[in-house]
């Protein structure tokens, strides 16, 4: 299948031009090819964008765990494109190079010596495979509420995003490394 292509920046109104370039900065300066694609309805770039901003940032979750959360999801569902943004983003957080192969095997969290980055792993595996999130009270106990509301709204995000990227076909681009694709 062939790639939704963007619509013509020059045929944007200036407020979403504006945002969408906004989403180079992460990016080496090119605007992600997911946000270009969501300008055909400029009406849902900046709730969007502020939505996405607000999950992402240093909430009770933290970025790095977000991170992690986020390529767990992705990875799930094979997702290139999401992985491919994600891995940079990762290691921007904190994230090492050992921590990101593992997150891209099933038996990721094992390598993974604090207990809240490995929690954050189970929790998206159960929430992905299905059947009863036992790992659920046991995030919650350690790192509270707030945290959990975040790693589940996370999980759901990217989960979506990455049949977003796949649907649409987006390009995967200038890839920071190649993603691992699950085994199961």
């Amino acid at each position: 299948m062939d790639a939704v292509e963007p619509p013509d920046p020059a045929a944007l109104d200036d407020a979403t031009r504006e945002l969408v370039a906004l989403t180079g900065f992460r990016n080496g300066g090119e605007p992600l090819a997911i946000i270009e694609v969501l300008a055909h309805r400029p009406e849902m770039v900046g709730p969007f964008l502020q939505w996405s901003a607000a999950l992402a940032g240093a909430g009770a979750l933290g970025v790095r765990r977000h991170e992690i959360a986020a390529l767990r999801a992705s990875w799930h569902h094979g997702s290139d494109y999401e992985w491919g943004n994600h891995a940079r983003y990762a290691l921007d957080a904190g994230v090492s190079e050992s921590e990101l192969d593992a997150i891209g095997r099933p038996d990721g969290a094992t390598t993974f010596t604090d207990e809240g980055d490995r929690l954050v792993i189970e929790l998206v595996d159960q929430m992905i495979e299905g059947g009863e999130a036992t790992a659920r009270e046991r995030v919650r106990d350690l790192l509270g509420d707030a945290a959990l509301v975040d790693l589940v709204w996370t999980v759901g995000q990217y989960v979506g995003l990455s049949l977003v990227a796949d649907t649409l076909a987006l390009p995967i681009g200038d890839l920071r490394r190649a993603p691992p694709h699950p085994d199961h």
